[in-house]
């Protein structure tokens, strides 16, 4: 029985969309209305349609849409992250060795002339085949093989070989170094070499950069992209060309308004200039912090670190254009434990001597307001500060 050709019946997709909004749990202790579908079938389709709502919206509204299993849709990239590695490249032909869902391929084919999307899971394979149909996307060919075998065979001229190696080991649970990957990095890199083209590969936030510079070597640019400054995925866009000594750091927050931030080389500056804080103070977005050359920003905007293990900065008039949060109106909270007492608050702590459960203890507040006060410490001590956000 075929699982696509099944879901996909008139029938089976009306009783999907009365049941849209129905809880998961609540339908897998009923009975399937259908004899020759299971209901865990079923309850796939409305998990994961739920699931993806906030993921890739534009799906959701789109009707006769087949769903994968939920470990499936939870390595699957965002449509925002999925149209900014399509933009990385310009490229016309273009080959997903590990197409899964087809979400980075339905981005690819926005602009390509052709996309190939290998999967070598054949359900998940198939579910894919079927929405790019659905959905119109002519110019993507789908194949159910595996990545590796079918690009070592391969005869003819790519633009750019695309990869997001899976971050499960055997057991299912979740992996991020280079080694643990499947396939690797460097099995990938290998097999590819000979067809003399551009590598982007799409690797864990929690990914070494400078382990996996000196592991793979020859990274022309590391894009480190945030959505809403939550830590999304490590872009490695690997160039054929000769050694590359310093590779192009992108640091992008996505549906933020935030300036992406660009430097070269994965080296800090030595020296930066430290300050109390003045009039501002200016916190990095998670791209920014994964990066790690705290005080190369600094000296890049022209402000002053707090103190050497405070990745927070400062400034007497305000700098335009920072990557994260701007805060002004600071105002030291003289006595904490009386004015924070049973108030809901947004904490922010930086290099403070106590940790968020021990300040919730200490004054008595909770974290889930919108209050803004700052926890940290600069070259002049320990600090509790009110502040606004610009």
């Amino acid at each position: 029985m075929d699982f696509t050709e099944v879901i996909a019946r008139p029938e089976v997709q009306e009783w999907l969309r009365t049941h849209a909004q129905s809880k998961p749990h609540d339908l897998a202790l009923k009975k399937s209305l259908f004899a020759d579908i299971p209901i865990q079938w079923l309850v796939q389709q409305i998990a994961g349609k739920q699931l993806l709502s906030k993921k890739i919206p534009f799906l959701s509204n789109i009707p006769d849409i087949i769903y994968p299993p939920k470990i499936n849709i939870e390595q699957c990239s965002s449509w925002a992250t999925a149209q900014y590695k399509a933009h990385i490249v310009k490229a016309q032909k273009i080959a997903d060795l590990t197409g899964g869902f087809g979400i980075d391929c339905m981005a690819f084919a926005q602009n390509a002339e052709k996309v190939i999307h290998i999967e070598q899971n054949k359900d998940l394979q198939q579910i894919a085949k079927h929405n790019f149909k659905i959905l119109g996307l002519k110019n993507i060919d789908s194949l159910a093989e595996n990545g590796l075998s079918f690009i070592s065979d391969f005869q003819e001229s790519l633009d750019l070989i695309y990869a997001d190696p899976s971050r499960r080991d055997e057991h299912k649970n979740k992996v991020f170094k280079l080694n643990d990957l499947s396939p690797t990095p460097q099995e990938i890199l290998t097999i590819c070499k000979k067809l003399n083209t551009q590598i982007l590969l799409k690797l864990s936030p929690m990914l070494d950069l400078t382990e996996a510079y000196k592991t793979l070597g020859n990274i022309a640019e590391i894009h480190i992209v945030s959505l809403k400054n939550e830590l999304k995925e490590i872009l490695l866009l690997i160039s054929p060309q000769e050694k590359i000594t310093e590779p192009r750091i992108i640091c992008a927050n996505l549906e933020s308004k935030q300036s992406i931030y660009e430097f070269s080389g994965l080296k800090d500056d030595e020296n930066t200039s430290y300050s109390a804080p003045k009039n501002f103070i200016y916190k990095p977005n998670a791209s920014l912090m994964k990066s790690g050359v705290f005080n190369k920003i600094g000296n890049d905007f022209g402000l002053k670190k707090l103190e050497t293990n405070t990745q927070l900065y400062t400034s007497e008039m305000l700098i335009e254009g920072f990557p994260g949060e701007v805060f002004t109106h600071l105002c030291p909270i003289k006595n904490p434990k009386k004015t924070l007492k049973n108030k809901s608050i947004r904490m922010i702590r930086r290099n403070f001597p106590a940790d968020l459960s021990q300040i919730k203890k200490q004054y008595k507040c909770t974290s889930d307001g919108t209050e803004i006060v700052i926890f940290t410490r600069s070259i002049a001590g320990t600090h509790i500060l009110s502040a606004e956000k610009i």
